[in-house]
């Protein structure tokens, strides 16, 4: 895969220096990841990855990113695994939704606090043609399509919060 194009891997926890720290501690000892956390197998649980998540030996992790950042992820949580942690009856979601609202546009992501909010988390932002691997600190445009992970129960709030109606940007 070329450089700009944005993959997704799942990794096991093996690196002894996370172990016991939650994701927003061990995203903060990069300064820029370039990539985002999608999903976290604990046990037999998947979880959609948020900050608060404590990190354990044979977690499961999806990282979304490029191949370079993929290589980061490697070396801060371990192995890639043979098998991708898919989304078949887990309870969560994937869904593509349209910035529209006044709400989310022309804010960092970080502001939006989706995680507390909806349990939600952007893995990927299209704007125009080009996807990008959101981070903290990027603001969304009004047009722009992100890619949001959370529980089925919670995908209709999410896509209200962003609007998703094409009418409501032009």
């Amino acid at each position: 895969p070329s450089d700009s194009e944005i993959i997704s891997r799942t990794y096991r926890v093996t690196n002894p220096a996370v172990l016991g720290k939650s994701i927003e501690q061990v995203m903060k000892t990069l300064e820029k990841t370039g990539f985002v956390l999608s999903r976290i197998k604990k046990g037999t649980d998947i979880l959609v990855a948020s900050p608060s998540i404590l990190l354990e030996s044979g977690n499961e992790l999806v990282v979304v990113g490029t191949e370079t950042a993929q290589a980061r992820a490697a070396m801060l949580f371990g192995e890639p695994t043979e098998q991708h942690l898919g989304t078949e009856g887990d309870g969560i979601e994937y869904r593509r939704i349209f910035v529209s609202s006044k709400h989310a546009a022309g804010k960092p992501i970080r502001s939006l606090h989706l995680e507390k909010e909806f349990g939600a988390t952007i893995t990927r932002v299209r704007r125009g043609d080009i996807d990008l691997v959101p981070s903290p600190d990027m603001i969304l445009e009004l047009g722009d399509r992100v890619r949001v992970v959370t529980r089925n129960e919670n995908l209709d709030r999410v896509t209200k919060f962003f609007g998703d109606s094409i009418k409501g940007v032009s």
